[in-house]
C-alpha cells in the first residue's frame, strides 16, 4: 500500500483475524483501490482468514483516521441529486408502504391491492422490498421500540416512525446525524455504546453496518444487550463468497476498501450470533440484489479496467441476469447476507 494518503500513524497491520483470532491467513487481493471514492493513490490488501474464512482488510485505518475514508460519503445527506433518482426513490418508499400495510396492518385500497398482487407474483420484486422494508414485521401491543445502527440520512427510520414505532437512531458520522434531526428524528452521535443502560428495543437494525465495525463481536453483544425478551435482531452485509465477486473480483461493488473492513460468510455470522445467544436465526433472501450489484460492479470495471475487451460490453446483461438467478437459487452464493435473530 503506498503512503500518499495515509500517513504512517493513521494505518494499523492486523497480526489475526479480527473475528477468530486465528493468525493464519491468505492473501484474496493485494491492490485494491477506492473504486467508489475515484481514489487510486492508496493500494489495499484484503486477507481470507484461514479459520473463519472471513475476509479482512490489513493493513487497515485505524480508529482515528478512519473519518478520512467517510468523506461525503452517500448515506449522510439527504436523498438524490437527481430528479430522476428522486422520483424512482419516492416511488419505491410508496410501494414499501403499500407492503407493509397489506401484509401487515390489512388495510388496503383497491388500487394498492392490485399493485401488492403484481409484486407478489414477481418473485425477485417480492423479496426486494420485503428486504427493504427489513422484515420489520407487525406492531404488538406496546413493543414497539426501534433502534436503527448506523441510520445514515434516517431514510428508514422516517417509514418506520410512519408504521407507528417509536425510533432511535445512531450514527457516527456527523452530517448524517445532522440531515436525520432535520427530519424530526430522535438521532444521537456515537456508536452503540453511547446508549444509556436502560434503553432497551424491541427491534434493532444494522444495515450494511457490520462490515466497517472494528470490534464485530462487541457489536453484536451489545445488540444482545439492548433488546428486549423476544426482541428481534436484523442484519444485512455483503456476502464474501458471492457469486458476483467470483464473476467481478476485484471489481465487485461488495468490497469498497477502505471502508470494508470485515466481510463475512453465511456460516460464520450465524455462529457470531449464535455466540451472543441469539436463536431461531434465519436467512432472507433479497431480490433483485444480483442485478444492483451487478450494475455497480459493471460500471466499476468499465471505469476502471485498463483493458475494456468489447466482448466483455456484450455480456453485460446476461451476466447481471446470471448472477440474479444463482444469488435467488443457492443462497449461500447471495449477493448479501441477511438475516433475522431473536432474543
Amino acid at each position: 500500500m503506498t503512503e500518499e494518503q495515509w500517513l504512517k500513524n493513521e494505518i494499523e497491520v492486523l497480526s489475526a483475524c479480527p473475528l477468530c483470532q486465528c493468525k493464519k491467513s491468505s492473501i484474496m487481493f493485494n491492490s485494491l483501490i477506492d473504486i467508489m471514492m475515484h481514489k487510486s493513490i492508496d493500494k489495499w490488501t484484503l486477507n481470507r482468514c484461514s479459520e473463519c474464512a472471513v475476509a479482512y482488510l490489513s493493513p487497515r485505518p485505524n480508529r482515528e483516521s478512519i473519518h478520512k475514508a467517510y468523506a461525503n460519503y452517500y448515506t449522510h445527506e439527504e436523498g438524490s441529486n437527481t430528479f430522476k433518482k428522486g422520483k424512482f426513490s419516492v416511488f419505491i418508499s410508496y410501494l414499501k408502504k403499500i407492503i407493509y400495510t397489506i401484509k401487515y396492518k390489512r388495510e388496503y385500497q383497491f388500487k394498492e391491492y392490485i399493485l401488492y398482487l403484481i409484486m407478489y407474483i414477481i418473485y425477485p420484486a417480492r423479496l426486494f422490498l420485503d428486504s427493504k422494508i427489513r422484515h420489520i414485521g407487525p406492531l404488538v401491543n406496546n413493543k414497539n421500540h426501534l433502534l436503527d445502527i448506523g441510520c445514515g440520512n434516517g431514510d428508514f427510520l422516517v417509514f418506520a416512525n410512519n408504521l407507528g414505532w417509536q425510533v432511535m437512531g445512531l450514527d457516527v458520522d456527523k452530517n448524517a446525524v445532522k440531515t436525520a434531526l432535520s427530519k424530526g428524528l430522535n438521532v444521537k452521535l456515537g456508536d452503540i455504546k453511547s446508549l444509556n443502560k436502560g434503553d432497551m428495543f424491541d427491534m434493532i437494525t444494522l444495515n450494511h453496518v457490520i462490515e466497517h465495525v472494528y470490534n464485530p463481536v462487541e457489536l453484536i453483544q451489545q445488540c444482545y444487550k439492548h433488546l428486549n425478551p423476544g426482541g428481534k435482531l436484523w442484519l444485512e452485509t455483503p456476502n464474501i463468497n458471492s457469486i458476483g465477486l467470483n464473476v467481478y473480483k476485484e471489481y465487485w461493488r461488495g468490497l469498497e476498501p477502505p471502508r470494508h473492513l470485515v466481510l463475512y460468510n453465511i456460516h460464520t455470522l450465524s455462529k457470531l450470533l449464535s455466540d451472543a445467544s441469539f436463536f431461531n436465526i434465519t436467512q432472507k433472501t433479497h431480490g433483485l440484489s444480483g442485478v444492483y450489484m451487478g450494475l455497480q460492479s459493471e460500471k466499476n470495471m468499465f471505469e476502471f479496467m485498463v483493458n475494456r475487451p468489447f466482448y466483455k460490453r456484450i455480456l453485460k446483461y446476461p451476466r447481471i441476469f446470471f448472477i440474479e438467478i444463482i444469488q435467488l437459487i443457492f443462497k449461500k452464493k447471495s449477493e448479501f447476507i441477511t438475516l433475522v435473530a431473536y432474543k
